[in-house]
């Protein structure tokens, strides 16, 4: 248990500190299962092409948006058959990278199901020792929503791999998500040791990032099913006038409820 929170744990500090997700920028060519995966980044029109090949024959070709980053295999759910994750960044500020698995069966990848990331930055691990895999990453839905995009604050969402399909199974992970909103409201409270500048006098922590941070807090307190202790939370450490407001807008635009 102790191997597993501190592998946890080494998890949560990776995501919190990398930022912006860069391991698309090194280039791939890897092998899975005997099959070679090579690329070739366009910069007319920004895509990359992904070649397979089999013994130097090509197998499949597929092309994407942006430059592809990650390219592994696992066997996600323990069934002894391996799925090929890969990695695409799309380009822009702040955006966007996509995880998609396949199926392959002779060095040709059939389409599976796929995790859209945003700017959050994910890993892919077996959290629970039961031999299938967990992909554990950034939500950052609140990105710009109350502050810069630097002063943003992301929550973790945890998704598991079965039938073919990822699954939002966040929910099952409390331990993990309660580590991370002790991270969390660690933060909170060093950005408003001196209080909150409700009055924008230069006294006390940014509304705006207190919001931020606050409302990561409640992402992660709903999604393992708390989502009132989320709502005290911001009851008690939220001073400013434009409190209802802030709350309406995290019930009724985001849906937090």
């Amino acid at each position: 248990m102790i191997a597993r929170l501190i592998l946890v744990s080494g998890i949560v500090f990776m995501l919190s500190s990398a930022g912006a997700f860069a391991q698309w920028e090194r280039s791939a060519e890897v092998i899975i299962d005997g099959c070679n995966f090579t690329q070739k980044y366009d910069t007319a029109d920004y895509t990359t092409e992904l070649t397979v090949r089999r013994d130097g024959s090509v197998t499949d070709t597929r092309r994407y948006p942006g430059r592809l980053g990650r390219i592994e295999g696992f066997d996600l759910d323990n069934d002894g058959v391996t799925e090929v994750t890969i990695e695409f960044y799309s380009g822009g500020a702040h955006c966007c990278t996509t995880l998609e698995a396949y199926r392959i069966n002779d060095c040709k990848l059939t389409y599976l199901d796929s995790i859209y990331w945003g700017n959050g930055g994910y890993e892919i691990a077996d959290l629970d020792g039961n031999g299938k895999y967990e992909v554990i990453g950034d939500n950052d839905m609140f990105a710009y929503a109350f502050t810069s995009y630097a002063g943003s604050r992301s929550f973790l969402n945890i998704y598991e791999f079965a039938d073919g399909k990822f699954t939002n199974a966040t929910g099952r992970y409390g331990q993990i998500v309660r580590y991370n909103i002790v991270r969390l409201m660690n933060d909170l409270d060093a950005s408003s040791y001196e209080g909150v500048d409700c009055r924008g006098d230069g006294k006390g922590g940014d509304p705006g990032e207190i919001k931020s941070i606050l409302a990561a807090i409640l992402g992660s307190y709903h999604s393992i099913g708390e989502t009132d202790r989320g709502y005290e939370i911001i009851a008690g450490r939220y001073p400013c006038n434009d409190r209802q407001e802030f709350i309406e807008k995290l019930k009724n635009e985001f849906k937090l409820k």
